[in-house]
């Protein structure tokens, strides 16, 4: 990277003072640029003691203290100001995420005289419109993809637009951006489109203040390619590209440059086409053009990302660049401080996320002390982090510890000076496992193959054995049959083992497919020589299509003669608790736990299977899953095949069996021969059954409604009476009540307002996430004590948690629950009562994802 002389710019009208309103590994990036530059610095620190883990405020000249914690004293667009004001700054770097591109923030900057380094908020609000920016591109001559130019509002427009352009397609918020507010509907998810597009809603709400969502249609298997452009309001040109493929849940964890997808004469039509673009808007400062290419170089346009890209380090490191000055430079009113014809590609760069995740339980965000700390170092290898030993990392913020970009003459040099991170990890003693299952669009030859090979020989030296997960998605961006899966299960296994030189013994599978599928590829994979078989309990995981734990269990029984002493009829048990418990739904026809798996209706009656159960049963339902055999119900079936349908299916046993000659039993059956006078030829299904036991045999069912009030207070009882023995919660302060409540509304937003009274029922604290009433509750609080209501009466008596009976909320007309519970301090003395009320239908939605109400 250029170094950047101080004095060079005492002579232009450069900035004094720059607040960074941004934490962590980019926080400390801008500080390096502007020490280069002459320029003083503002960090920011969420409250005053937490400096240790904020090491940007020791680098910084000054300090502004936030007084908020987490993630929103960085989002406190005023409180910013404020501080920005009190320093006497001249400009304002947001980084990237946070206020990066707020076109209110941006405006309030200016408004307020502080120069806002970034595009003008004119620009940032027009590309913050996906829709818009997509017809900027198209009318600047970019390729798009077909999409449906205008928001969808409701499920009726969403379905229209969807019989437009065909599945696949994908829902995007309108304002997101970040991998975030994603959703891609298929022929496997259809069905659940309703709850789908209500997620997404909420999602977009939540994280960009916007219902709004857009449609366009899903391109399978395509490579992501941005190109980086810069311009000053006069002079606007591109600086290549940059390949990101590599991503886990529509975020980056891989990035390179250049990217070895592109050939020249397409390197070049795209470059152009971003420059367009760019000049079209005028822009002035870093704007990142994107564009997923397929498997036939087609390319097109996506997004515009008006800020500095998280992996920007990586052009950096191609073309000798520091772009962090020029979009100061550009800020203050200088032009690039470079022409096109200057620059040139110089070598190849990877830039890999290092986050903090714990692989083990669906990559989930980890969170602690780092107790040691060693980061590479030599030829080639930088690193962007903000960690050092005894740093805090804090669940509030995101993942990502620290970015090691390699660089070399070539991309094998770059991949190289990885390995030898690998390498200096396994001095550390530590037991690497290396997911090629979230590499879906790799190239199985060109990097699978020569990565697993190095990778093994780092086992050889180290002694330590490196796992290797495979699966069934992988390479599928791969533009040539032999390579793409599920194709060639066997060849991948047998290449990983023969080319790699990868012991059987470290090969794991992972399925990422429908059932059968899953458990094909999977058995598959096992015969061809894969050890382990990552599965879940009836693929029910961290997406559709994980392999189904008891599928596999009957696989390896088969293929091994022996049950080696397992009890599969604990599968049954599972699909139960699934059911009744968790609420899952199961697909009827599911292998070994559907309600119609191993049914037969063929010329049935009850009489056959009592005494010829081997001819309808050659799979031992009753031995092998401790279920008996299940029947379909036809105009054959007899009032004795009816009642067998209703014992098997609501597990009635002994004395509660339903005889054949229940009176209901008998109006059932005429009501099904009447379907059949009629002319029907089809079997009766489960649903129509329920149905009909439902009506002519009530007492059978509890109330369905009663049912979800009972699985939501059971539900709900225990994270409320988690949450009041929370120490936060205890102390009765509400400045320490008001984080802990925060964090809940935000784990649980079907709580639409949350609050704590003392021993006389005078509010201490009430908090919503609901913008729209937050004034009406506010003035609730002020105006209101609640000694009369039966929430706090309940649990000041019983010292018990009290639910209420159904209500209609006056405030926000939700039907809503009240649950409550007792505060108690060290001596179990009552203190408070902690209460919330519960959007009904919201939490049945989310926890559970199946029931409508």
């Amino acid at each position: 990277m250029r170094k950047i002389s101080g004095s060079f710019f005492s002579t232009l009208k450069m900035f004094k003072k720059i607040l960074i309103a941004n934490r962590g590994e980019i926080a400390i990036r801008i500080i390096r640029t502007c020490k280069e530059m002459g320029i003083k610095t503002v960090a920011l620190c969420p409250k005053k003691g937490e400096e240790k883990n904020f090491w940007e405020t020791e680098l910084a000249d000054e300090v502004g203290y936030l007084e908020e914690e987490g993630v929103y004293g960085y989002l406190n667009q005023r409180k910013i100001l404020k501080i920005a004001k009190f320093f006497q700054v001249d400009a304002i770097h947001p980084g990237y995420g946070f206020l990066s591109e707020n076109a209110d923030f941006a405006k309030l900057c200016e408004e307020n005289q502080i120069k806002f380094i970034g595009p003008r908020w004119q620009t940032l609000k027009l590309l913050g419109d996906k829709i818009e920016a997509k017809r900027i591109a198209r009318k600047c001559g970019l390729p798009v993809l077909p999409s449906v130019e205008r928001e969808v509002r409701t499920e009726k427009e969403l379905k229209k637009a969807i019989k437009e352009l065909k599945l696949p397609i994908v829902l995007k918020a309108v304002d997101g951006g970040g991998g975030m507010g994603i959703e891609i509907i298929t022929k496997e998810n259809l069905h659940f489109l309703k709850e789908i597009f209500e997620k997404l809603k909420r999602i977009s709400q939540s994280a960009f203040a916007s219902e709004r969502i857009f449609i366009e249609k899903y391109l399978q298997s395509p490579r992501h390619i941005e190109f980086q452009t810069i311009g000053d309001g006069k002079n606007f040109f591109h600086l290549f590209e940059r390949e990101c493929s590599i991503q886990r849940r529509h975020q980056k964890l891989i990035e390179e440059a250049p990217s070895p997808l592109l050939d020249d004469k397409t390197r070049k039509n795209m470059g152009k086409l971003a420059s367009r673009l760019i000049k079209y808007l005028r822009y002035e400062g870093l704007a990142t053009v994107e564009f997923l290419v397929d498997q036939n170089k087609n390319f097109y346009f996506i997004e515009v990302n008006p800020r500095l890209q998280v992996e920007h380090p990586v052009t950096e490191a191609i073309l000798d660049l520091d772009l962090v000055k020029e979009q100061i430079l550009i800020s203050a009113g200088e032009k690039i401080s470079f022409k096109k014809d200057d620059i040139q590609i110089r070598g190849h760069a990877i830039e890999f996320r290092i986050n903090a995740e714990d692989p083990f339980d669906n990559f989930k965000p980890s969170t602690g002390k780092i107790t040691r700390f060693q980061i590479p170092s030599g030829k080639g290898i930088e690193i962007h982090t903000f960690c050092r030993q005894g740093q805090e990392i804090f669940p509030y913020f995101d993942s990502l510890l620290l970015k090691l970009v390699v660089f070399g003459k070539t991309r094998k040099e770059a991949l190289e000076d990885y390995l030898a991170i690998v390498k200096e990890a396994l001095s550390l003693g530590i037991r690497p496992r290396c997911h090629f299952e979230d590499v879906t669009r790799a190239d199985i030859y060109g990097f699978v193959i020569p990565f697993a090979i190095e990778l093994m020989k780092l086992k050889e030296e180290s002694k330590i054995d490196i796992k290797i997960r495979l699966c069934d998605t992988l390479g599928v961006a791969v533009p040539f049959s032999e390579a793409c899966l599920p194709i060639s299960v066997p060849k991948l296994i047998r290449a990983l083992i023969e080319e790699a030189g990868v012991p059987e013994t470290l090969l794991e599978w992972h399925g990422h497919n429908d059932f059968y599928r899953a458990v094909i590829n999977a058995t598959t994979a096992w015969l061809y020589g894969c050890t382990y078989v990552n599965t879940s309990l009836l693929g029910i995981g961290e997406r559709t299509g994980n392999t189904p734990l008891e599928a596999m269990v009957f696989e390896y029984i088969c293929l091994r003669g022996t049950a080696d002493g397992m009890d599969t009829t604990v599968i049954t048990d599972i699909a139960n608790y699934y059911k009744n418990v968790l609420h899952e739904k199961i697909p009827v026809r599911q292998p070994f736990v559907g309600e119609e798996f191993n049914a037969t209706k063929a010329g049935i009656h009850i009489d056959g299977i009592i005494k010829n159960e081997e001819i309808y049963n050659p799979f031992d339902t009753l031995k092998l899953l401790k279920r008996p055999i299940q029947i379909i119900i036809t105009d054959k079936s007899g009032t004795a095949g009816i009642a067998y349908w209703i014992n098997t299916h609501f597990g009635l046993e002994g004395d509660k069996k339903i005889d054949k000659r229940h009176p209901g039993v008998a109006k059932i059956y005429k009501k099904i021969l009447e379907e059949y006078e009629k002319g029907r030829v089809t079997p009766i299904s489960n649903e129509e059954m329920y149905t009909l036991v439902r009506k002519y045999i009530p007492e059978l069912f509890v109330s369905e409604l009663d049912h979800l009030r009972d699985y939501v207070i059971n539900l709900m009882t225990k994270y409320i009476e988690d949450l009041a023995q929370d120490p936060n919660i205890v102390s009765l302060d509400p400045q320490k009540m008001k984080r802990v409540l925060r964090s809940f509304l935000e784990d649980h937003p079907y709580v639409q307002f949350i609050y704590v009274v003392d021993t006389e029922g005078k509010p201490i604290i009430g908090l919503t996430n609901d913008f729209e009433y937050i004034k009406k509750f506010e003035e609730l609080l002020k105006t209101e004590t609640f000694e009369n209501r039966d929430w706090f009466i309940n649990p000041m008596k019983t010292g018990e948690t009290y639910t209420s009976k159904f209500y209609t909320s006056k405030i926000t007309s939700n039907l809503c629950i009240t649950i409550s519970t007792p505060v108690r301090n060290k001596y179990e003395e009552i203190i408070g009562v902690l209460g919330m009320d519960i959007k009904f239908e919201d939490v049945v939605k989310m926890e559970n994802g199946s029931y409508e109400v």
